[in-house]
């Protein structure tokens, strides 16, 4: 990672907004932040690493402390930091959570945090959570390994060289991808445990399963409750017992067959039948002789219920006569009413006067009307108002129609007007742009050329420089020099070592000029861009300043472009807000073709326009034909509600005077009908009377004829058989029910009398007390057996259950051996004391370790060198990532805790240079290409001062960026770039003096 640009606002001390432009450095690759305590040197750290990770440089702050106390709401804290990593150039821009003043109206409201990333081909990726594990990815280091490998913070730059083996291993982890050996480690640990569990959850079962073997045993007694649990020795005496369990049951089930054999030779059961045949046959002849007892007396009920039979026919036929004369008496009292009302003349009279009147109305129904004619010419004028007021109205809907459509069509014009409007200003920003992004290029292979050109020029010059040494070499006395001739050699030039040889001097040059070609190329494509750029901004009146100028100054191209990119932004939100519109008024026509042609629309707004005032015209000529006909209306009738009011009026007049003559001639006419109809109904009503009396006279004979045949001697008699006829049913029902008896009784005693003849009782109570106790023997054998039997099945299935969870804890018992010694391995119980992933990062620390002795011994002038401890140097064996010093002065080791403030961080620096060396050579993808240091070198004294800075002046040809925070004055004349920071009351400020 490079910084390139770092911008912030509201930022810590700095109020105002402050741009470092890091090429500003030209080709220094080291400079110096200088400034007085407290200006705010150490928050440009904080900036970096915040725009990054969302964190400060230190521990000692937080994001929401980073906002600048000299700014109000009105002013936003924000950073934007400008990187190359790889080959990309990224730019993230982030701010915290702050109070911020509203946009709209008084008072503040909250702001959450935000963060933005910016590639160098113009996408962007939004959002904390989404930028954060990118930058991780560009990088390829968390924060904490950022702090700890690019940035030594003020306080804590021994916090890497003291950190121990966990903290490293942490560190390390995700650099060089040691993940996947800690993973397999945990992932051991985690079988064995399981299989811990496993064998814990077998052997409790095995517990289990024997404790579930039934009791009364003793020797398997004896051995259920031993620890360790003897279960083979169990499982042994399990199938003994189960072969004599099997001879027992076969035993008692032989004793069961001889008993149910016994039993069967009794035959009590066939004893039961007999005796209960006989005992059913006296039952059955007592029975039959107590219905042959009753049977004269169920007879003479019979004679009873033949009567009564006859009594019921008796009384319906005279229930019928007293039917008929109720039909006679309500006939007579008819007729008797029929004759009251059959006189009409009064009402005949009434209805003649009803009639004269009704005629004298209608003599005036003439003159109404003629009335009514003159009302309906005045109606027909009202008519045609109304139809000119109907037309009126489509005349004006028409209008309106026009008058919309010719809003809509200028909106459409407006569209057009704004979608070209849009194009000019997208084509002058996506040439700015594409400017833009030539001038980056073209400044970054300038760069490039310039480092080319320059490493040729020190390459060549150190070739010339050497070629003296060389000649020099083959000198001899009394030879002459080939380049001054004297034979004479007093001060022969040194051989230099490390001088490059031609061929690598001309790859130099060749590679330098090829830059150049790149450069030209780069060039030329910015004057091309810059003529399109140009001509765009011609169309809007603009002028565009040359490209030597853009490139001597990029940020005047900034100036231009923000603006060209607010117009495009506006012109395409603008031509959005009118689509959206014309989506809404004319759906159907938004996406037609023909609507986005302008010629098009100028030509269909004029014919629209010209409609419009055609329907004007038609509605000012139907408004002018009404009002003269509503002239012509006389005055009490120009309100239409008076005109039809009058209408109805004499309507319902006529209609009156017709209804009355219709109904005096209707009632005239109801009268003669209503006298015809009593005539009728007389006449009707009397043959009917005389029908039924007829009737009433035969239905008395047959009741009389009916009585005397029954025998009676007189209606007492009669009405004493009338008392019991409800009893008749269940009469009947009693008969039916003796007779049925009987004869299924003795049907029963001719079966029995026939089954049973000869035969004698058995003595049951004998052959019962032998059964019983014959019973209780074969239910004693069968309890037994079933007990016997269930002991079997439970001990055959739990000793089956022994022998599979004794094979299955066998196969867990030896997984475990072998996952067991695996996992001791990995994690660190071996000869080396290390775990699998410890193992493997000390390969790559054991690098760093001598790449950091390269330049601690040259800080410390041989006398301090970086060991692990427990290395195997000294004890054969690596227990770890710490670390320990080897003072030569003594001989002994030394913990990194007892080094002074000066030889920590010496220490700590070379430490922090050999880790960005290995991780760069082996961690594909991270490139520590910048260190910055935040104070330590006020620890140092002159020499190891000077030591340091030629250590560090030396990484200048590594590509190495290099910051440097300190007070130390003596700095200044190593380091001339400097970035200097100056405080004030209203905040501070910094800028690159170089």
């Amino acid at each position: 990672m490079i910084p390139l640009k770092l911008v912030l606002s509201a930022f810590g001390p700095f109020r105002s907004r402050q741009e470092l432009d890091f090429r500003d450095l030209g080709g220094s690759r080291m400079f110096l932040i200088t400034g007085k305590t407290g200006a705010g040197k150490t928050t440009l750290f904080d900036a970096m690493v915040y725009a990054l990770y969302g964190e400060a440089s230190g521990s000692l702050r937080t994001p929401d402390q980073l906002k600048s106390d000299y700014s109000g709401p009105e002013e936003k804290c924000f950073v934007e930091f400008t990187f190359e990593a790889g080959k990309s150039v990224y730019t993230v821009v982030r701010s915290p959570a702050q109070m911020l003043a509203k946009q709209r109206g008084s008072g503040e409201r909250a702001a959450a945090s935000s963060a933005l990333l910016r590639y160098d081909d113009g996408t962007e990726l939004s959002g904390v959570r989404e930028v954060n594990p990118r930058i991780q990815e560009i990088l390829g280091l968390n924060c904490d390994q950022f702090r700890k490998i690019v940035l030594l913070p003020q306080g804590e730059f021994r916090k890497f060289l003291d950190a121990n083996s966990n903290e490293r291993q942490i560190i390390f982890r995700s650099i060089f991808g040691t993940e996947v050996f800690g993973a397999f480690t945990e992932e051991l640990r985690r079988r064995e445990n399981l299989l811990l569990e496993e064998r814990l959850v077998g052997q409790k079962s095995l517990s289990g399963l024997a404790l579930a073997i039934p009791k009364g045993d003793p020797e398997l007694d004896r051995m259920v409750p031993c620890d360790p649990l003897p279960a083979g020795k169990i499982e042994t005496r399990l199938h003994e017992l189960l072969e004599e369990k099997k001879a027992e049951i076969a035993r008692l089930a032989q004793q069961r067959q001889d008993t149910a054999e016994k039993r069967a030779e009794l035959k009590l059961e066939h004893a039961k039948i007999v005796n209960q045949k006989l005992k059913e046959r006296e039952q059955t002849r007592q029975t039959l002789s107590d219905l042959l007892h009753r049977q004269p007396e169920m007879e003479k009920e019979q004679i009873l219920i033949r009567r009564l039979g006859e009594v019921r026919l008796l009384k319906l036929r005279e229930e019928a006569v007293i039917t008929t004369e109720k039909q006679l008496a309500s006939l007579d009292g008819e007729l008797s009413a029929v004759k009251a009302a059959e006189n009409v003349q009064p009402k005949r009279l009434a209805a003649a006067e009803a009639l004269e009147k009704a005629e004298d109305a209608q003599r005036e129904v003439p003159a109404w009307n003629e009335e009514l004619s003159r009302l309906a010419q005045i109606q027909d004028i009202f008519l045609r108002i109304r139809s000119l007021e109907a037309q009126q109205k489509e005349l004006s809907e028409e209008r309106n129609k026009f008058r919309r459509q010719s809003e809509i069509l200028e909106l459409f014009e407006e569209r057009a007007r704004l979608a070209e409007k849009r194009d000019r200003t997208a084509a002058v920003a996506e040439a700015l742009e594409t400017l833009g992004k030539e001038i980056r290029n073209a400044l970054r292979t300038e760069r490039f050329y310039q480092e080319r050109r320059t490493a040729f020029l020190d390459a060549y010059g150190r070739f010339l420089d050497g070629q003296a040494g060389i000649l020099a070499r083959n000198l001899q006395d009394g030879q002459p020099c080939p380049v001054c001739g004297s034979t004479v050699h007093p001060h022969r030039a040194a051989l230099i070592q490390g001088t490059p040889t031609q061929e690598q001097v001309r790859n130099m040059q060749t590679a330098a000029d090829e830059a150049a070609k790149q450069h030209s190329a780069a060039a030329a494509a910015v004057q091309k861009c810059w003529q399109k750029a140009s001509l765009c901004l011609e169309t809007e009146g603009q002028t565009l300043p040359s490209a030597e100028e853009l490139l001597a100054a990029p940020d005047m191209l900034q100036q231009i472009q923000t603006p060209a990119f607010s117009a495009a932004n506006e012109a395409a939100a603008a031509l959005n807000e009118a689509s959206t519109l014309l989506r809404k008024k004319a759906p159907k026509a938004v996406d037609d073709t023909k609507y986005q042609n302008r010629e098009f629309l100028s030509q269909r707004l004029q014919e629209v326009r010209q409609k419009a005032s055609e329907a004007e015209g038609k509605l000012a000529a139907a408004e002018q034909n009404a009002a003269g006909l509503y002239e012509g209306i006389p005055p009490e009738y120009r309100e239409f509600t008076r005109l039809a009011d009058r209408q109805a009026a004499v309507r319902k007049k006529i209609a009156a005077a017709e209804e009355s003559l219709a109904a005096a001639n209707r009632t005239l006419r109801q009268l003669d009908a209503e006298a015809e109809k009593f005539a009728e109904r007389t006449a009707s009503l009397s043959k009917r009377i005389e029908e039924t009396e007829q009737k009433r006279a035969a239905q008395q004979a047959d009741f009389e004829r009916q009585f005397a045949a029954a025998g009676y001697r007189g209606m007492e008699e009669y009405r004493a058989d009338l008392r019991e006829l409800p009893t008749l049913a269940e009469r009947q029902r009693r008969w039916e029910a003796f007779r049925s008896q009987l004869e299924r009784t003795q049907a029963v005693f001719d079966q029995l009398e026939k089954e049973t003849s000869g035969w004698e009782p058995y003595p049951l109570e004998e052959m019962t007390r032998q059964a019983a106790l014959l019973d209780e023997q074969a239910e004693e054998l069968t309890k037994r057996a079933v007990s016997e039997e269930a002991w079997l099945h439970s001990a055959a299935e739990t000793a089956g259950k022994i022998a599979e969870q004794r094979a299955a804890l066998e196969r867990t018992e030896e997984k475990l051996r072998n996952v067991s010694a695996a996992a001791r391995a990995a994690r660190g119980d071996n000869p080396y004391a290390l775990s699998f992933e410890r193992y493997v990062l000390s390969g790559f620390f054991d690098q760093i370790v001598d790449s950091a002795n390269l330049r601690l011994q040259k800080m410390s002038s041989g006398r301090y060198s970086i060991c692990r401890k427990g290395g195997p140097n000294r004890h054969r064996r690596a227990s770890g990532l710490d670390l320990e010093v080897l003072d030569v002065n003594t001989g002994k080791y030394r913990d990194t805790s007892t080094l002074s403030g000066g030889e920590s961080f010496l220490t700590s620096l070379s430490l922090a240079l050999a880790v960005a060396e290995i991780i760069t050579r082996y961690s594909g993808g991270i490139e520590i290409n910048t260190m910055l240091i935040d104070e330590g070198f006020g620890s140092l004294d002159a020499d190891s001062l000077e030591v340091a800075m030629d250590a560090l002046q030396g990484l200048q040809s590594e590509t190495r960026l290099i910051g440097i925070i300190s007070h130390v004055e003596t700095l200044a004349h190593y380091i001339p770039a400097k970035l200097e920071v100056t405080a004030s009351r209203q905040g501070s400020r910094a800028k690159f003096i170089c």
